[in-house]
């Protein structure tokens, strides 16, 4: 586990019920989310931002809604509610890590410029190696049905 000095950002789904926090290892001016160019994420105006040395938690009353998108290998988790997307998370064996929706965490003008991301151009293998380098470990407390 790493200790994390950065900084502490917090948001919540549209409609409340779900929580997201991410603990960043260095200040979130120096962060720059990553804004995927796909049909589903600009249409839902996502950017994505993760630090392999912070911490990622997301907190539900009640079971997330799990969507799977282009090559189907990693989960977007939405609220079950109002179905605003919180995180995406890529799951194998022990590793679970992810990327926050960073337009939960407010003000958005305190990260450096979004930039655009392709990963629909990456082949299968290479997408998961590149998460399991840049997205941040990740645990998800979800109530049951």
């Amino acid at each position: 586990m790493y200790t994390i000095t950065g900084t502490c950002l917090c948001g919540r789904c549209f409609c409340g019920a779900v929580s997201c926090e991410i603990q960043l290892s260095q200040p979130a001016a120096a962060c720059a989310p990553r804004r995927c160019d796909c049909d589903f994420c600009t249409s839902r105006n996502l950017q994505y931002l993760s630090d392999p040395k912070g911490q990622l938690r997301i907190q539900s009353p009640q079971p997330l809604q799990r969507l799977q998108q282009g090559s189907a290998q990693a989960e977007f988790l939405a609220c079950s509610q109002c179905q605003t997307v919180v995180a995406v998370c890529y799951r194998e064996a022990e590793i679970c890590v992810g990327a926050i929706n960073a337009s939960l965490l407010q003000p958005l003008n305190q990260f450096a410029e979004a930039v655009t991301v392709q990963p629909r151009l990456l082949a299968a293998d290479t997408k998961t190696e590149r998460w399991k380098q840049l997205w941040t470990p990740l645990v998800v407390e979800e109530g049951s049905a």
